[in-house]
């Protein structure tokens, strides 16, 4: 269940605030709750306003103790004042911090008050509470900060907790940590935003193989919820487990700097002194500062990464558009034609590119871009083995509350995109339902359509069902990463309807690692590795009429056909992401030896 597998003495914000011993917050708390009243209130204005308190104050906290507000709401409310507030949005002068053991209260504060979101929580539960985050509770704390909760308030949400007041309350003070390995130091950490121009490079021993993930997006963008996003951190913690001897570099514009902290900012504290992420702002600097051996482009749209100096690995998922000219050519013809402009450059500047298929290799490598057939590898994606194992599953009725699934579900967990096929697949459910309605299934969908190019067409076949579309779920917001392995679990049935994928689908293996059968769409990549598509309840996508019966005979199929088709794709699922990494490690260093 502990997805990041991390020390504590490893966190990224004890190596800034305990490198010389300091004390967490909790610690410097402890004796003060154990003073007196009156003293109790001394100690706390100059720990947390670094002054002695006014006589109004002092007179107003002294009569509110007196009658029975506990010393944890005096705390939370001097640290939710206006000049609490004021003196913590301060950066804190090197000259002024004090030595570790007399660092108060506020100067912690004002440190934790210039961290982002993700580190600024992940703090607080190493100050106050002495441990790790749990993953519902860290996305749920960054789900309120990013809508409009004051730190403060955050703060006195831990403060007053149970488990914060149980500590605080114990006869024994709180465990104080020792501090991480000295190697740990600030100046060369993962997230200490000043090495962003700083101008000054890293230096690793002999032998370290460096390895950059170039996410240089001109526009806000958001990997959670999309397959580019889970890719690279695959991948990225494929190439560390693979071999110790690889350091990773990722870059990206100021804009999304702070996304990327909290997407990937986890594996800096698994492995430290590994990871490091950079925001820039112009690729002159990235090729000054950031020395690679070669840099992964995990998107062939990326056009800034034709001005990177060092050698480029492109990775061609697919070029959706070329077998779709007629749908995509007509909602975005500027676009179509302006990525292709660029594919065409990045592979011909790429010392190699990866696709995932013999499929796409011939078409979108060798027939269109007319890429060099010895430039070119197949890389076949892993299911998610590791990622699962990690993450776990929980009470299947705390999942089915969460998203309103009492009832049986199928599931198709996917972005709305053109090519996804979701339109006709909502009119095969809902002809479905209407000749089976006594049925009580329902068709969960990861996203909204909403907004989406094809949502009038969605509309359109909705209207057409309105006694019945109360039968599909869409989902309103992403489905953080956590809650999908028990979103598959759970669910009588996976169907995958899509007219075109790079490779194999990637529901497919995912679901059938949860042991839930899968229905999917007649496609050649995907027949590229299931030759016998019988056990698979294959449907022709273009075919409402044949994906209704796909989909009752998915509804009401045995439950031991799960395990006949993992027995038919075990090769494929018994592939690991460390699998995937050493394919890679083999393409990066031969382009080094070159």
């Amino acid at each position: 269940m502990d997805i990041f597998q991390l020390r504590i003495r490893n966190n990224y914000y004890q190596t800034l605030l305990f490198q010389g011993g300091f004390k967490r917050i909790i610690e410097i708390l402890y004796p003060i709750f154990h003073l007196g009243n009156e003293d109790f209130i001394w100690e706390v204005y100059r720990q947390l306003l670094k002054r002695e308190p006014d006589a109004a104050g002092y007179y107003t906290h002294l009569s509110s103790l007196a009658a029975s507000m506990s010393k944890a709401e005096v705390v939370a409310s001097i640290i939710q004042s206006e000049e609490a507030e004021h003196l913590y949005q301060q950066p804190v002068p090197p000259e002024q911090a004090g030595s570790p053991d007399r660092i108060l209260i506020a100067d912690h504060m004002q440190r934790l008050y210039g961290y982002n979101e993700f580190h600024f929580i992940y703090a607080l539960y190493y100050e106050l509470l002495g441990r790790k985050p749990d993953l519902p509770g860290l996305d749920s704390h960054i789900y309120h900060l990013n809508r409009g909760l004051s730190r403060g308030k955050l703060f006195k949400s831990f403060l007053i907790s149970a488990e914060c007041i149980g500590a605080l309350s114990s006869p024994y003070p709180p465990m104080t940590h020792e501090p991480p390995p000295a190697s740990l130091a600030p100046s060369t950490h993962l997230m200490n935003r000043r090495n962003k121009s700083s101008g000054k490079g890293f230096i690793f021993r002999h032998g370290t193989t460096r390895v950059g993930f170039y996410l240089g997006y001109p526009m806000r963008i958001s990997l959670d919820g999309e397959g580019i996003g889970r890719f690279i951190a695959r991948l990225l913690e494929g190439l560390l487990l693979h071999s110790e001897d690889v350091v990773i570099d990722v870059v990206c514009f100021e804009m999304n700097y702070s996304h990327l902290v909290e997407t990937l900012g986890k594996f800096a504290a698994q492995f430290p002194n590994r990871v490091f992420i950079h925001a820039f702002q112009d690729i002159e600097w990235v090729n000054n500062h950031v020395h690679v051996d070669a840099w992964i482009i995990p998107y062939v749209g990326l056009e800034s990464a034709l001005q990177l100096q060092k050698p480029i690995i492109l990775c061609l998922h697919d070029m959706v558009h070329l077998h779709f000219k007629e749908m995509y050519y007509d909602k975005n013809p500027q676009w179509c034609m302006e990525i292709e402009r660029v594919a065409s450059a990045m592979a011909g500047k790429a010392e190699a590119v990866l696709f995932q298929s013999e499929f796409t290799r011939n078409n979108e490598g060798l027939r269109f871009l007319q890429i060099p057939s010895h430039k070119t590898h197949v890389v076949r994606f892993a299911p998610p083995i590791e990622e699962y194992h990690a993450i776990g599953t929980y009470d299947e009725s705390l999942f089915r509350q969460k998203y309103n699934l009492y009832d049986e579900y199928i599931v198709f967990p996917s972005v709305i995109r053109l090519h996804k096929n979701h339109e006709r697949l909502i009119e095969a459910f809902l002809y479905f339902k209407a000749s089976n309605r006594e049925n009580r299934t329902r068709l969960f969908l990861t996203d909204d359509y909403v907004h989406r190019p094809n949502s009038a067409e969605i509309a359109a076949i909705l209207r057409r069902y309105p006694d019945l579309q109360g039968s599909i779920i869409f989902s309103q917001n992403r489905m953080p990463i956590y809650d999908v392995p028990s979103l598959y679990k759970y669910a009588k049935g996976t169907i995958v309807p899509t007219l075109f994928e790079g490779a194999i689908p990637f529901p497919i293996l995912e679901s059938l690692l949860m042991g839930t059968q899968v229905s999917v769409s007649k496609i050649g990549v995907t027949q590229e590795v299931v030759p016998d598509m019988d056990p698979f309840i294959p449907f022709d996508p273009y075919n409402v009429y044949e994906m209704s019966i796909a989909i009752y005979r998915l509804i009401y199929s045995h439950s031991s056909l799960a395990a006949i088709q993992a027995s038919a794709l075990s090769s494929s699922l018994q592939r690991t992401w460390s699998d995937v990494a050493r394919d890679y490690y083999k393409v990066i260093k031969s382009i080094r030896r070159r």
